[in-house]
């Protein structure tokens, strides 16, 4: 499987309708995923959100989207993030290391509970980043990611993202911090594992 690079969609409530709404527009086939269908919250007000969509078209179009959770900060139409996943390990680290000079890593690249390596990250121009390295390829670091560790490492790429824009400091651009906001969750990978 090559390396793919694809748009990552935060949505306060309607996910569910936006990402249905993209399938009646490209077609293709949908996959939805509940925060609790993957056990990712305690919330009673958000078990039937959904924590993962993940929309595949017959023309090679990925797009995918999830409710950002009640405790995070949600800004509509500025809650995007990138997602690189694949199985080439070297490729995948070198984009990594590419990305993160001179940013911020907000999730280390390391073993996920889901068995991949995955990492979230805020470059230097205030985007944010995340990088899945499929299971038998992934090899780096020890440590399982929890759900209060990823929701963590989320708010502090949005406060990373929010900050950089804010102060203009190095590497920002104008408008670098909106659509920026680490709004995408690591355990939304383990849905896409999970619906596979």
């Amino acid at each position: 499987m090559p390396t793919r690079l694809n748009p990552y969609l935060g949505f306060r409530d309607n996910a569910r309708q936006a990402m249905e709404f993209y399938q009646r527009v490209f077609g293709g086939e949908l996959t939805l995923s509940t925060f609790a269908e993957m056990n990712a919250s305690e919330d009673p007000s958000e078990q039937d959100k959904i924590m993962h969509g993940q929309l595949e078209t017959a023309n090679g179009y990925t797009l995918m989207g999830a409710d950002t959770p009640n405790s995070m900060e949600y800004t509509p139409g500025g809650s995007i993030t990138i997602s690189l996943s694949g199985e080439d390990e070297e490729e995948l680290h070198r984009y990594w290391d590419g990305l993160a000079d001179g940013g911020s890593v907000t999730m280390p690249l390391e073993k996920a509970p889901w068995g991949d390596s995955f990492g979230m990250l805020v470059d230097p121009f205030g985007v944010s980043w995340m990088v899945n390295i499929s299971g038998e390829a992934a090899s780096s670091g020890d440590g399982a990611a929890s759900s209060d560790e990823v929701n963590e490492a989320r708010s502090s790429g949005a406060d990373e993202a929010s900050q950089r824009s804010a102060s203009g400091g190095e590497g920002s651009t104008p408008g670098a911090g909106q659509g920026a906001e680490a709004r995408s969750s690591g355990t939304d990978e383990v849905s896409q594992r999970a619906g596979s």
